[in-house]
């Protein structure tokens, strides 16, 4: 019973975000798919999740009174990738706690699968400005990809954009 426990599964967090303050309406969207190592999700295709993704975000902004147009001043370019979790990024040539953007997961004695995570990174930029008035990354550890999960992070990322910054 035990062994069909699946730890892998991590919820669905924002790591890190930045901006100048809360997002204007209206905004347009721009998806960036950027493929696993593989070129594929463990599902087939990354695009599924990022619509979803994209889905999740879209009706969270309009519920926090963010209108989403295709003229919109202010672009938002979303990247999803997904790769194993073993693999973790850096940010520098010297891996440290300091320098990691995502801590590669150590496999776990019950893991039900080969764990894969799911990244997201989010910008949103005016032509006119130089600097993004918003950029966030996060995502999550799974085995089989959770629309649920999808639509938690979509909530996050748009609760976080649209939060007044210090």
């Amino acid at each position: 019973m035990l062994a069909s426990a699946c730890n892998v599964a991590t919820p669905p967090r924002i790591a890190s975000s930045t901006g100048l303050g809360p997002i204007e309406s209206p905004v347009r969207i721009a998806p960036v798919d950027a493929a696993s190592p593989e070129g594929t999700s463990p599902e087939g295709s990354s695009s599924a999740a990022r619509q979803q993704l994209l889905a999740a975000l879209q009706a969270e902004l309009a519920d926090r009174g963010v209108a989403v147009s295709d003229d919109g001043a202010l672009a938002i370019t979303v990247a999803l990738s997904t790769r194993p979790a073993a693999m973790g990024v850096s940010a520098g040539s010297d891996p440290g706690p300091t320098h990691w953007l995502s801590v590669p997961r150590k496999p776990r004695f019950l893991d039900a699968c080969r764990a894969q995570r799911l990244e997201a990174v989010i910008v949103a930029k005016a032509e006119t400005r130089p600097q993004p008035a918003y950029t966030g990354r996060g995502g999550f550890d799974f085995c089989t990809l959770d629309p649920a999960d999808l639509a938690s992070l979509g909530r996050q990322f748009a609760a976080d954009m649209v939060s007044p910054r210090p």
